[in-house]
């Protein structure tokens, strides 16, 4: 492999360690207090708290109409571009739009709280918690806004702090409020949760160098424009997604009880837990670099097999020691009352070859201009997701979540390979094509061998686990020319 490719590869290891620190301390905190709430409140408590999210993203997303998304591309184009002048109008545009969207937002939220509270969890009396949501949303949609600026610019490791900063300032004060006020706290560390990233990414983002624009109605209407444009399109696709969560919360706490919500919300986290380190590397170094790439087909389909290989070779061997030790990981993570959160995380498990297999590709969508196609993978995703949970639950019980999770990602998978083959002439590389064909086979391997708990079970477990990270990590250093770490964090 070329040199520039070894060290195209370099870099998005290093914006993967980089992002993946960042998560890593904000993930890990979300799990603390999955964990605290799951001592002091049980399952009941760990499914309310995933319920106040679920809000607090949902009507954050459609109170910022994907501004924060967005804006990554607009303020990239703009940075990559000759006129100073335009990135201070754009980044202005941004920063007003999202701080007045996020405001009618909150005002929506708490003057209807009571019939929001009804309809989403069954009670009128958990209205006074939505009076904190609705804060909440004010400062996430901000928040958003705010990262999304230092990731335009480029701004990795700003990023990054803000998430560690974020997460160690919410830490403690969650942690507060469930002790002192149990089920009643829950919703105001949600909020406590936004304003702390609200802060942060205040902070590292009012540090930036953008040149001050004159601002005028006829000036912002073109980069408001443009931010619109894409950003419905973002927003759409995400109130899908947090929405189809927030859906399956709701139909698990009325079909069956808010404790089968929180075995949901256990096996969801420990999902994001080992994967938001690189799939949030996509989202901070790999988007904008590839919307940058988009007119040279041939520079950003090598990216993409670039972004593909590094994604499954750092969570393939992830994905394989997480279905050897479930049962040991809920046990830690959470406690011995959430047995039935083991069988959905390993259902999800098999699922998430197919998602980081995907993600790398959907990216080309959105890069290329293509919103309403990247729209309707989307929706895809979400039909699919949606209607096996619902037809699902009779037969499997709450396990239809993770058939629904494998089944969503497998069509969402083909149909986003479909899309770009047709957009760009993409192919996976021959090493990408071995390396998928390696994880579409170990992943379901372990999967099944695991289902029994005997020692030679775990045995040949461990060994399908330890031969597929050995053949990926040398396939990963040979691709990158033979460099050493310390070299890949110093040349990128």
């Amino acid at each position: 492999m070329s040199e520039k490719a070894g060290t195209s590869i370099g870099q998005l290891i290093r914006a993967s360690a980089i992002s993946g620190a960042g998560s890593a301390v904000y993930i890990l905190s979300g799990i603390i207090k999955t964990k605290v709430i799951a001592i002091f409140l049980g399952p009941s408590g760990v499914g309310l708290f995933g319920l106040f999210q679920s809000i607090l993203s949902t009507t954050g997303t459609i109170s910022g109409m994907g501004l924060g998304t967005s804006g990554v591309r607009q303020i990239a184009e703009a940075r990559a571009g000759a006129s100073s002048d335009s990135l201070g109008v754009t980044a202005a545009a941004l920063w007003w739009a999202s701080f007045l969207l996020g405001l009618l937002g909150a005002i929506v939220v708490i003057l209807f709280r009571a019939p929001l509270a009804e309809l989403s969890m069954g009670s009128a009396d958990l209205s006074d918690g939505m009076l904190w949501i609705g804060f909440g949303v004010w400062f996430l949609v901000v928040s958003n806004a705010q990262t999304g600026l230092l990731n335009g610019m480029h701004h990795i490791g700003d990023i990054a702090k803000v998430s560690m900063a974020s997460a160690l300032a919410s830490l403690p004060i969650t942690i507060l409020l469930v002790w002192l006020y149990r089920d009643d706290g829950i919703a105001a560390a949600v909020a406590f949760t936004a304003l702390s990233s609200l802060a942060a990414s205040w902070w590292y983002s009012n540090k930036l160098r953008i040149p001050r624009a004159s601002l005028t109605w006829d000036r912002m209407t073109g980069p408001l424009r443009s931010l619109f444009g894409l950003g419905v399109i973002f927003m759409a696709s995400s109130v899908m997604t947090i929405g189809s969560q927030f859906l399956v919360r709701v139909i698990l706490t009325r079909t069956m009880d808010i404790a089968a919500t929180g075995h949901f919300q256990a096996a969801w986290s420990i999902s994001i837990l080992y994967l938001g380190f690189v799939l949030n590397a996509m989202g901070t170094n790999y988007y904008p670099r590839l919307t940058v790439l988009v007119k040279d087909r041939q520079a950003s389909n090598r990216l993409v097999n670039e972004q593909f290989q590094v994604a499954l070779t750092l969570t393939g061997p992830v994905i394989l020691v997480m279905l050897t030790f479930t049962p040991h990981v809920v046990h830690l993570l959470f406690s011995g009352a959430f047995v039935a959160t083991i069988d959905i995380l390993r259902l999800q498990l098999l699922g998430d070859v197919f998602k980081v297999a995907s993600w790398p590709l959907a990216y080309l969508l959105p890069a290329h201009g293509y919103g309403k196609a990247f729209f309707s993978i989307e929706s895809s995703w979400n039909i699919i997701y949606i209607a096996i949970v619902w037809f699902g639950l009779p037969v499997w019980g709450i396990n239809a979540t993770g058939v629904a999770f494998i089944a969503a990602y497998l069509v969402y998978f083909v149909l986003t390979w479909s899309l770009v083959r047709r957009i760009s002439g993409f192919s996976l590389s021959v090493l990408n094509a071995r390396l998928m064909m390696l994880y579409a086979l170990f992943v379901p391997a372990v999967f099944w061998i695991r289902q029994s708990d005997g020692t030679v079970a775990f045995g040949i477990a461990m060994g399908l686990t330890a031969l597929a990270t050995y053949y990926s990590i040398s396939r990963l250093y040979l691709s990158l020319g033979g460099l050493s770490w310390r070299k890949i964090m110093h040349r990128s």
